[in-house]
């Protein structure tokens, strides 16, 4: 990513000229985002996590989220209190997911991409799950499939549904020779069958 700004002066007789040319890189974009989350300066909302709390800025999440935006403009209490409880979620994952929010990327993402999907799926951020879901492809073994399977369809994540099913239809065997193969066939069937049946 490049942008040029160009400063433009314009003098008495109504002629312009051209002052100087600002280079900003994608370096300096991402800085500038991520300082905005940092500094906290003008901030209008509360994230409480736990004994945590995160300022922010309600027209940023608003921007990115279908569901704060949906909570702020409402007559839900968040709106009239700035202030949003989350306890699902731990403080790791709130740090990384409003680092996403203000700067579209997740520096901690190969390290916590399964719980951090729980998160892009409760807020409805598109991007985030998309980077979580390419994450545990990545990450796919014989060893987690199953487990892998099961995230796919508790958070509704297709791209990693079918690349966890074609993992396990490709190796089989390997995953049925796991001590922990029956209960995990088990727990994912009853998975499975909660979340069809919507309870």
């Amino acid at each position: 990513m490049f942008c040029e700004l160009k400063a433009i002066e314009s003098n008495k007789n109504g002629k312009t000229s051209s002052m100087s040319k600002v280079k900003l890189t994608a370096a300096d974009v991402y800085l500038n985002k991520l300082s905005l989350l940092e500094d906290q300066k003008f901030t209008d909302v509360i994230l409480s996590c736990g004994k945590n709390e995160f300022k922010a800025h309600k027209a940023i999440l608003v921007a990115h989220s279908t569901v704060f935006r949906a909570m702020f403009n409402s007559d839900m209490k968040e709106r009239s209190a700035n202030r949003v409880e989350i306890d699902d979620l731990d403080y790791e994952v709130v740090e990384q997911m409003l680092h996403f929010i203000y700067t579209d990327r997740t520096p901690k993402v190969n390290l916590m991409a399964d719980r951090l999907l729980g998160a892009a799926d409760k807020y409805d951020l598109v991007g985030l799950k998309m980077i979580c879901e390419q994450a545990l492809c990545e990450q796919l073994s014989v060893d987690n499939a199953l487990q892998m399977l099961a995230l796919a369809n508790r958070y509704n994540a297709d791209h990693l549904n079918s690349n966890a099913k074609e993992f396990v239809a490709n190796n089989i065997r390997s995953v049925m020779l796991r001590d922990d193969w029956h209960d995990k066939i088990a727990n994912f069937s009853q998975t499975a069958s909660v979340l069809k049946d919507g309870k």
